[in-house]
């Protein structure tokens, strides 16, 4: 299945219910678009399939843009 990483958190703290298993104090919380709830599951468990290149974040005059290896790049703000 795909989904949107949409966080991370220490389940030992939060204390959700982690797919997988909670050796490694770490949790990823994932977005399925078809599917009702968000899930968290142990890192073993989560592969990156997309850095989500061309997304834009402008932060006062900067402007950067992710591009298709994660990396964000700077260019003079719109």
């Amino acid at each position: 299945m795909e989904g949107t990483c949409w966080g991370f958190t220490t389940p030992s703290v939060t204390s959700v219910n982690v797919i997988g298993g909670t050796e490694e104090d770490l949790a990823f919380n994932v977005h399925f678009a078809d599917g009702p709830d968000d899930v968290w599951f142990a890192p073993h468990l989560v592969g990156l399939v997309d850095h989500a290149s061309g997304t834009t974040v402008t932060i006062g005059e900067k402007q950067l843009i992710r591009d298709a290896h994660g990396e964000w790049r700077e260019s003079p703000a719109q």
